[in-house]
């Protein structure tokens, strides 16, 4: 098995089946480890980017020091944790709330407080985010603009603002 962390710029783990439609099943920034591809899977580019492989002789000798044999737990678990909202996300049957909640669990992983709300740092097209979503492109900008509508969400220096607190990102991630 060979691994890969994620050195500089954003990338994403996608999936394209025998039909072409293409699933974003996971988002990766500086620093994120990375389970290899399964097969129809690959690892893309979101920005330039940077990414380490790490070999299965290697990664079993950075296992044998406790303190990265640690954080390479965390990571994992992280990356299960997203997995597992990704997968959760998924039974909302209305495309906005499936937008919505992706939003969210973007969010978590890649928002800062900004005054007006949790800007998400991570470079999100709305195909982007129309391929974590599973929907089509145009069903996702009406969804977008539904938040907005609500004021839920604007745009504001091409990133994703939410009008939510930081304690909104904590209680949903602790439920």
């Amino acid at each position: 098995m060979i691994s890969a962390a994620m050195g500089d710029g954003a990338g994403n783990r996608a999936h394209q089946d025998n039909t072409g439609r293409r699933i974003v099943l996971a988002t990766a920034d500086s620093g994120t480890l990375l389970a290899p591809p399964a097969p129809g899977e690959r690892l893309e580019a979101v920005t330039p980017c940077r990414i380490t492989v790490i070999s299965t002789d290697s990664l079993r000798a950075l296992l044998g020091f406790p303190a990265t044999a640690e954080a390479i737990a965390d990571a994992l678990a992280a990356a299960l944790a997203e997995r597992q909202a990704t997968i959760r996300n998924c039974a909302y049957v209305r495309h906005g709330e499936r937008v919505r909640e992706k939003l969210l669990q973007l969010a978590r992983g890649y928002g800062h407080v900004v005054p007006g709300g949790v800007r998400i740092d991570f470079p999100l097209t709305q195909q982007l985010l129309a391929d974590m979503v599973g929907s089509a492109r145009e069903t996702v900008s009406l969804a977008l603009a539904e938040l907005a509508r609500e004021g839920f969400v604007h745009r504001q220096h091409r990133r994703y603002v939410l009008r939510i607190g930081s304690d909104d990102l904590v209680h949903r991630e602790q439920v």
